[in-house]
C-alpha cells in the first residue's frame, strides 16, 4: 500500500492551521464585539427610571454574554491546538516548509500561540484557585433567588463567611443560566440589610433598606450585566 502525498500532508495541516486561526479570529471579534455593544449601551440607555434596553439589543447582548464566559476556556484550547500543531510541523524534518518563508512564518505564529495560551493560563490561575479556596474554606449560604421571566438569568441573595479570615458580607450576585460557576457580584452590603429582588421583562429591580446614596458601594447607574438592566430602589429613591 502506498503512502499518503507528502504535498496532500502539507496542504491538509496548512488547511488545518488556517482554520483554528479562523477560529481565534471569530472568537476575538465576538468577545470585542460584546465589550463594544456593552460599553455602547450603558452610555446611551438612560439613566434611573428612564433606563430600558430594547429587545433585540438585549437578546444579542444575551448571546454575546454567552460567547464572553465561554471565551477564555475556548481561546485557550484553540490556542493549544494550534500551538501543537505548529511545534510538530516545526520538528518534523519531512515537512517542506522547515526554513522556507512559509516556515517561519508558522514558527512565529506557533510561538506567539504557545506564549499566549500560557499567559492565559496563567491568567485565570488566581481566580481558580480563588474559587477551589472559597469552595473549601468558605460558607456560602443562600438567603433569596430569583429566576428572570425568560429564565435565562437568576439573582441570588448570598452570604460568605470565610471564619476568622474574613468577617462575612452579604451581596447580590448573577449568573447566565446555566453557567452558575460564572456569577458576577452586582452590589455588595458592609452590613446584612434585608433586600427583596423583583424581575419585569429586562430588568432587575432591588429593593433595599436603604438608600442609593448611603450605601458604602453604591451601584452604577445604569447597572448592566449581559442583556439585562439593574436597579437599585431604597427609601427616597426613584
Amino acid at each position: 500500500m502506498s503512502s499518503e502525498n507528502p504535498a496532500t500532508n502539507e496542504t491538509r495541516r496548512s488547511s488545518t492551521l488556517a482554520r483554528v486561526w479562523i477560529a481565534i479570529a471569530v472568537i476575538f471579534g465576538l468577545g470585542a464585539l460584546y465589550v463594544a455593544l456593552y460599553y455602547w449601551s450603558a452610555a446611551n440607555i438612560g439613566h434611573g427610571a428612564a433606563a430600558s434596553i430594547p429587545s433585540l439589543l438585549g437578546f444579542v447582548l444575551d448571546e454575546l454574554l454567552l460567547v464572553w464566559i465561554i471565551l477564555p476556556v475556548a481561546l485557550f484550547i484553540v490556542l493549544v491546538i494550534v500551538a501543537v500543531i505548529g511545534w510538530r510541523r516545526t520538528f518534523d524534518t519531512r515537512s517542506r516548509v522547515q526554513g522556507s518563508k512559509h516556515g517561519r512564518l508558522i514558527l512565529v505564529g506557533t510561538v506567539f500561540a504557545s506564549v499566549c495560551a500560557t499567559g492565559l493560563a496563567l491568567l485565570k490561575l488566581p481566580s481558580l484557585l480563588n474559587s477551589a479556596f472559597r469552595a473549601t474554606i468558605c460558607e456560602t449560604t443562600t438567603y433569596a433567588e430569583a429566576i428572570s421571566p425568560d429564565g435565562r438569568y437568576k439573582a441570588a441573595v448570598i452570604q460568605i463567611n470565610c471564619g476568622a479570615m474574613s468577617s462575612s458580607n452579604r451581596q447580590v450576585i448573577l449568573t447566565r443560566v446555566p453557567f452558575d460557576s460564572a456569577w458576577e457580584s452586582i452590589l455588595y452590603f458592609n452590613k446584612q440589610p434585608g433586600v427583596h429582588l423583583a424581575w419585569k421583562k429586562r430588568e432587575l429591580t432591588i429593593v433595599g433598606e436603604k438608600s442609593r446614596a448611603s450605601l458604602a458601594h453604591s451601584p452604577p447607574d445604569p447597572l448592566l450585566w449581559g442583556g439585562i438592566l439593574v436597579r437599585y430602589l431604597g427609601p427616597g429613591d426613584e
